[in-house]
């Protein structure tokens, strides 16, 4: 199946992005992703791939993923100011813990953690809603 679905505070570090997903098994999900955020004048744009492990058969299950992402930092004044702990352009890894739930008809909504494995944040909330055919 093939989705699409809009995510607040997803892709890690953005405040709102979109993703086009596909489920590769019926346990395994890949997805591409962008997101924006725009904080104190500090832009940053978030590409990124990502795969997200599922219990088989389940509508309502736990998720794992691992994601990386090439993150785009502008508007720095002087390296003082990030979003998220981001103060410059980099590339990250960042692992998600979640409960999503995909019904028969398509219906899809997930809620949960991230965490990036290069910066000091430490656990940022995700929520995403969308449909899948």
């Amino acid at each position: 199946r093939f989705g699409m679905y809009l995510g607040v505070m997803d892709p890690y570090p953005s405040l709102v992005g979109g993703t086009f997903a596909f489920n590769a098994t019926d346990f395994l999900r890949g997805g591409v992703s962008y997101g924006i955020a725009n904080l104190s004048g500090v832009r940053l744009k978030t590409v990124a791939l990502g795969v997200t492990a599922l219990v088989p058969k389940w509508h309502v299950t736990p998720s794992l993923g691992l994601s990386w992402a090439n993150v785009t930092v502008t508007g720095t004044p002087a390296g003082t100011e990030d979003v998220f702990g981001f103060r410059e352009s980099e590339k990250h890894f960042y692992a998600t813990l979640g409960l999503e739930l995909q019904t028969v008809i398509g219906f899809y909504g997930s809620a949960g953690l991230h965490y990036s494995f290069d910066t000091g944040v430490g656990l940022l909330p995700y929520l995403k809603v969308g449909w899948f055919i």
